[in-house]
């Protein structure tokens, strides 16, 4: 992700980090490197492994017209 180390910074750095899936997506764990992420998704927003990759804290942000 092009962070430069882990020393912690001498300022206040702000970021913003942005994912987009296709509507068809399905939750997946990635490893335990993620647990708290992971734990935090499954226990307050009710994403289950092979499920859609959507609640309200990923919403989704446009629909594509079929037409």
């Amino acid at each position: 992700h092009g962070a430069p180390d882990a020393t912690p910074p001498q300022r206040t750095i702000r970021r913003l980090t942005m994912r987009f899936a296709d509507g068809d997506a399905v939750y997946r764990r990635r490893g335990p490197w993620t647990r708290d992420m992971t734990d935090f998704l499954e226990a307050e927003h009710g994403l289950i492994e092979g499920g859609p990759y959507r609640c309200d804290l990923l919403p989704i942000l446009w629909e594509r017209c079929h037409g």
